[in-house]
């Protein structure tokens, strides 16, 4: 049984198939093991941030908590783009309601 673009329970019956249990296995063990791994290098430097740096340590620490961050809007715009784009989600919903002809203009 394979995903169909139609929009049905099938679809997720199809995702959840014996086959793929080993997928989601996987896929939630490194979901722990990035978590964890994550815990353990980010708590000593917040630490050392928190208690030991002054001046121009402080920034440098401080400019490489808030680049990821920044980085995000990067990333969001990138996703809007794929949404919206011709043969994108968005157009497949504008398609599945029929609503094609109000996009023709």
């Amino acid at each position: 049984m394979a995903v169909t673009p139609e929009l049905t329970l099938a679809n997720f019956a199809a995702l959840l198939q014996p086959s793929n249990f080993d997928i989601i296995l996987r896929t939630l063990g490194m979901a722990v093991a990035v978590s964890i791994a994550s815990a353990v290098l980010a708590f000593p430097i917040a630490y050392y941030m928190a208690r030991y740096t002054r001046g121009s340590t402080k920034a440098f620490f401080y400019i490489a908590v808030m680049m990821p961050m920044w980085a995000s809007y990067i990333v969001k715009a990138y996703a809007w783009t794929l949404l919206l784009a011709k043969g994108g989600v968005a157009q497949w919903f504008v398609q599945q309601l029929n609503l094609e002809p109000l996009l023709q203009w």
